[in-house]
């Protein structure tokens, strides 16, 4: 089961989540990021703090996410993610495209 917090700081996005993120959750997270760019947001920040696991689909729309973003001039931030998605994040192109951040505040601060 996957929980979605979403708030805004001005132009900085912030998503909460915790639990799993897998392919049957994913839309919890690609609907409102899709909506967020509509609205002109690039600047995004994924807290994984309550994250347990990320399955492969997760990993690749991030990634698709993420480089769609970069193009766009966007960013995203990523703040706590545990061991294992840490490893992973690191194993793949992603560690290329995010900063991982200890907290928010840290998070939002390399965005302004």
């Amino acid at each position: 089961m996957l929980k979605v917090r979403v708030k805004e700081l001005g132009d900085i996005v912030v998503f909460h989540l915790k639990g799993e993120v897998v392919v049957l959750n994913l839309h919890q997270i690609k609907t409102p990021f899709e909506e967020k760019l509509a609205q002109d947001k690039r600047l995004f920040i994924f807290n994984l703090e309550l994250v347990t696991y990320m399955d492969s689909a997760a990993i690749g729309m991030f990634y698709t996410k993420l480089v769609l973003l970069k193009k766009e001039g966007g960013t995203v931030e990523l703040i706590k993610p545990n061991s294992n998605i840490k490893r992973i994040i690191e194993s793949t192109k992603l560690v290329d495209l995010v900063s991982i951040y200890d907290n928010e505040n840290d998070a939002v601060d390399a965005l302004k």
